[in-house]
């Protein structure tokens, strides 16, 4: 489970740092770029926090 927790954080760096990005990048369609891919890390963020919410209620505790 500890793998889990350690992906989920792993990616919400990632995705605060294209959304960084996005707000720096110089061209519109690099930024809009940017945007587009953290949206799409965010709905995959958002699969693993509730496949860990169900694992934790089967488990009967919190993993993150």
């Amino acid at each position: 489970m500890a793998d889990l927790v350690h992906t989920l954080v792993s990616l919400k760096g990632m995705e605060a740092t294209l959304e960084e990005l996005s707000l720096k990048a110089e061209r519109e369609e690099a930024s809009r770029a940017f945007h587009q891919a953290s949206l799409r890390l965010r709905t995959v963020i958002a699969d693993l926090e509730e496949r860990n919410k169900i694992i934790a209620q089967r488990d009967g505790h919190l993993h993150m």
